[in-house]
């Protein structure tokens, strides 16, 4: 006679349930790590933001939607770039729509992250001293990626390096 699986369960049946406990622990361990974003624990940092269309800038929390009211200012998200020896530069100023900005705002903690990364799709983007914010469309997508490569205000082909806020 062959000896089967259900003959072996029914012989070592304390064997047979510690695998089965096994192997639901691991596989509600695997479940749990998927649904468990990586970096949760890994505060957002800081963005520098501007009040004065790209004159100065400031850091804060990149948890922030722009734009915001600082010191009676409307302060847009700035990208900050140095040519070399040159003094940095706003290469350009970041805006959300009412939609995105509102959930952003109303964005759990540890969830911001992910509702920035969303909406960074839709940004609307202006150079300083610009009169109108770019939104992206299929009419203006060379024209939005363009913004996105910043160029020495001196004219040189020194390439920009980006400069982080403080404490990054």
């Amino acid at each position: 006679m062959p000896f089967s699986d259900r003959q072996w369960i029914n012989d070592h049946k304390l064997v047979a349930v510690a695998i089965l406990i096994v192997a639901i622990a691991a596989g509600a361990f695997v479940i749990h790590r998927q649904f468990t974003p990586v970096s949760r624990d890994i505060p957002l940092g800081q963005n520098f933001y501007s009040d004065d269309d790209g004159k100065t800038w400031f850091a804060d929390s990149a948890a922030k939607a722009a734009p915001f009211d600082h010191n009676g200012q409307q302060a847009y998200e700035a990208e900050v770039y140095r040519c070399g020896d040159w003094k940095p530069f706003v290469a350009f100023l970041i805006s959300y729509e009412p939609d995105d900005k509102a959930a952003i705002e109303a964005a759990a903690p540890n969830r911001v992250r992910y509702v920035l990364a969303d909406a960074a799709t839709r940004r609307l983007v202006k150079r300083p001293g610009g009169r109108t914010w770019l939104k992206p469309t299929s009419e203006t997508t060379r024209e939005y990626q363009a913004m996105f490569t910043p160029h020495c205000p001196d004219g040189s082909n020194t390439d920009p390096v980006y400069v982080t806020p403080p404490g990054q």
